[in-house]
């Protein structure tokens, strides 16, 4: 009888539990404020951060004014640590990200946002990269100074 009440019991629970959770409201994802590179900013207060987005075909707004709240929003730097040349031409960029607050955000700098409405809920400070340190000789001039050699 003492097993058969336990075990009751344990089942009450659990579906207690399940509905308790479904009953939770879901949260908004942010949403990426613009396409492509980062934004810059046109402007910048306590209240609300105002970036140039990028050009579209369909047309549409040419800047875009969010609200940010100390609270709310969370800003954060893109710090490059290292630039390395590939052998194929690209550039490869190593960043770190660190905490930044509300007095490292700047007008004419580049920044990545994530929004849920008209609220920015992270903002990422975009630093430029530090020029390469070595670029990779070219396999085939190699060959050709071996050769002369």
């Amino acid at each position: 009888m003492a097993r058969i009440n336990r075990l009751l019991l344990g089942a009450v629970l659990i579906l207690t539990f399940a509905a308790a959770v479904r009953s939770e409201p879901e949260r908004p994802r942010p949403m990426r404020v613009g396409n492509g590179p980062p934004l810059l900013v046109l402007k910048v207060d306590e209240r609300s951060i105002t970036v140039k987005l990028a050009p579209t075909t369909q047309g549409g707004p040419a800047e875009r004014t969010l609200a940010i709240d100390r609270e709310k929003t969370r800003v954060r730097i893109d710090e490059p640590t290292a630039v390395r040349q590939n052998e194929n031409g690209t550039t490869t960029v190593q960043s770190k990200l660190r905490p930044g607050t509300f007095a490292d955000l700047k007008v004419d700098q580049r920044v990545r946002i994530f929004a849920v409405g008209d609220l920015a809920t992270e903002i990422m400070i975009a630093l430029p990269p530090p020029s390469p340190t070595t670029k990779p000789a070219n396999k085939e001039v190699q060959k050709q100074e071996e050769k002369g050699k």
